[in-house]
């Protein structure tokens, strides 16, 4: 990544081990596309007027040439939510990798 990983927690206690765990999965997101220009992640605690207590938002926001892929996930155990947000970012990523090669699965005319 260009530049450095950015990760924000809004209502929610800082923890080590979340955070360290959203580290990992974004490292491993280069491995579906090495441009990636940077990623912010952002937890946050649900709104409770919509009575989901105790639900974390994971929000994935990866800029990439020319474009930027949002991703979101939602569980009540962090690491899932984590899991969830950063599993639909890789399936974006290699989306994106694929329209780049243009074997995005259009068929091609015969010329």
């Amino acid at each position: 990544m260009d530049s450095p990983l950015q990760i924000t927690l809004r209502d929610v206690p800082r923890s080590p081990v979340l955070e360290e765990a959203i580290r990992e999965r974004a490292m491993k997101l280069e491995l579906f596309f090495a441009d990636i220009l940077n990623c912010r992640v952002s937890v946050r605690a649900a709104d409770q007027a919509r009575h989901r207590h105790g639900v974390l938002n994971v929000r994935v926001e990866l800029h990439v040439p020319g474009q930027a892929l949002v991703t979101f996930g939602e569980n009540e155990d962090a690491r899932a939510a984590v899991r969830e947000a950063f599993d639909h970012a890789a399936q974006q990523l290699q989306e994106y990798a694929q329209r780049l090669r243009g074997d995005g699965g259009r068929h091609q005319s015969a010329a």
